[in-house]
């Protein structure tokens, strides 16, 4: 016997769907921007918010841990040392543990490199691709067919860059030595930011252009990118069983909570600077290398399997 849809349960449904559109990270779409080799002049765009812990903020610092899980390319967002989230990290509790055995080499050295890392994103204009194409928005709908984009061609192309700690230490002292608000759209300042080397030898330099100038493309209707809203925040039993899975697999059969896949005991975590200082380890600066290509590649992923 088949029974007719029950059409209450089907708006509930309906609503809870626009809801989660308009507050998850699953449906936003975002376009992540890296910095070419040679000199890149972007425009760094104003606050996305003027409410909560964000407001007045152009930035957003977040904490990721890289190399956690083999099938993972992307980072995995660190819910103790992002500043606006502050739960449990099991990858933190572990690093700590990690770190206890000071006569294990292997275990320092994983302490390490899954250690979490802080970047900055911004929401920017690259004043050499500034404008959406239809490839964009091409590109846009094959990555989520069941998706409406948000931007059409034609839009100000607004990307988001994680920058690393060197280009957004540059940008917060031009702005504040100069005591300039470079991200007023009538009247802000472009930068230029050149990229040289490559790996773990990248280096960056920002230069400001003194003449300020409206940013071309800039409506009152331009959006930008809800920064809070970009990464994914996974619940502790997720993070632990990526742990488990990864590089980190058969140092946890040691450990004294006993086997992988068993919840760590709640810990102290232990800052980096802890870290017995020949366990240093290579700058980070290269770190961001392909860090939007990661990041944009694991959000896509996601996107794919919420669709």
């Amino acid at each position: 016997m088949t029974t007719g849809i029950d059409f209450s349960k089907l708006a509930g449904a309906r609503k809870a769907l626009e809801d989660r559109r308009s507050s998850n990270s699953d449906f936003q779409t975002v376009m992540f921007w890296k910095p070419k080799l040679g000199q890149n002049k972007v425009r760094i765009l104003p606050p996305w918010t003027s409410e909560g812990p964000h407001a007045g903020a152009f930035w957003r610092e977040v904490a990721q841990h890289w190399n956690v899980s083999e099938d993972m390319k992307g980072p995995v967002l660190c819910p103790n040392k992002t500043p606006d989230i502050k739960d449990a990290c099991p990858i933190c509790e572990f690093i700590t543990e990690l770190k206890s055995d000071k006569k294990n080499v292997a275990a320092q050295e994983l302490a390490k490199e899954i250690r979490a890392k802080t970047s900055w994103f911004l929401n920017l204009v690259d004043l050499s691709d500034s404008i959406y194409t239809a490839a964009d928005v091409a590109e846009a709908k094959q990555a989520r067919p069941d998706e409406e984009v948000g931007f059409a061609a034609g839009d100000l192309k607004v990307q988001v860059y994680a920058a690393g700690p060197t280009v957004f230490n540059n940008i917060v002292t031009i702005i504040s030595e100069n005591n300039l608000d470079i991200t007023l759209p009538e009247k802000g300042h472009n930068l230029t930011i050149t990229k040289s080397g490559k790996g773990l030898n990248t280096e960056y330099n920002v230069t400001i252009m003194i003449t300020p100038t409206a940013l071309e493309g800039w409506t009152p209707a331009t959006k930008v990118n809800d920064l809070s809203q970009v990464g994914y925040v996974q619940e502790y039993s997720k993070i632990l069983e990526l742990l488990s899975e990864g590089k980190a697999r058969d140092f946890m059969k040691g450990l004294p909570s006993g086997k992988a896949g068993k919840a760590l005991a709640p810990a102290a975590v232990l800052e980096d600077d802890e870290l017995p200082e020949s366990w240093s380890g290579p700058s980070d600066e290269g770190a961001e290398e392909d860090m939007a290509s990661a990041l944009e590649a694991e959000m896509l992923a996601e996107a794919r399997k919420a669709g």
